[in-house]
């Protein structure tokens, strides 16, 4: 009985786990200049893995917070 009780908690806890990763989405900003890269800066939304500058656009993959975060700011994408 208690095998059959850990094995059911441990099957549920990676089951929790699993299912609570983040959704990221690729998202392209475009028209980026100092003030779009202070924001993102000060927020705390990372530029230095993933980040590809082309031009004057700026595409980033960013989760459902971070998203909301460039919204509250005005920022486009």
């Amino acid at each position: 009985m208690k095998k059959t009780t850990y094995l059911f908690v441990l099957l549920f806890m990676v089951a929790q786990i699993s299912l609570a990763q983040d959704i990221y989405k690729r998202v392209t900003i475009n028209n980026i200049d100092a003030t779009v890269v202070e924001i993102l800066d000060n927020h705390g939304i990372d530029m230095t893995c993933g980040a590809l500058f082309l031009d004057d656009t700026l595409q980033l993959e960013l989760s459902d917070n971070e998203l909301q975060t460039l919204a509250n700011q005005g920022v486009g994408y």
